[in-house]
């Protein structure tokens, strides 16, 4: 279950792209209910990966923000991100990268 937090933003989110498909420029023109709108499945965000045209540029904000790179003390460098509570966009960012090592869940 998302946060208050999360459903603002992802509200906010959805917002934007109502405007930028609706190709709204100016306040007026907007309906006074915007309807809920999401273009996506978030259920299946392992093809949102594959079909989004800005997933890789998101991706780099996302890591940003939410992932570390270190040095471990066997010299292996390493990258890890981490969200809690979304086990799909993790799977979808995994799928991206195809990497050696599997997934771990806490």
């Amino acid at each position: 279950m998302l946060g208050r937090r999360a459903e603002n933003r992802i509200n906010q989110y959805n917002f934007l792209l109502y405007t930028l498909e609706h190709k709204i420029k100016k306040w007026e023109l907007l309906p006074e209910n915007v309807p809920n709108y999401s273009p996506y499945d978030l259920q299946n965000l392992k093809l949102i990966s594959q079909n989004i045209w800005y997933f890789n540029n998101w991706l780099v904000g996302f890591v940003v923000g939410e992932g570390s790179f270190f040095v471990q003390a066997n010299k292996e460098i390493a990258f890890s991100i981490s969200q809690k509570g979304n086990k799909e966009l993790i799977e979808a960012i995994y799928s991206l990268f195809k990497p050696s090592r599997a997934i771990y869940y806490s």
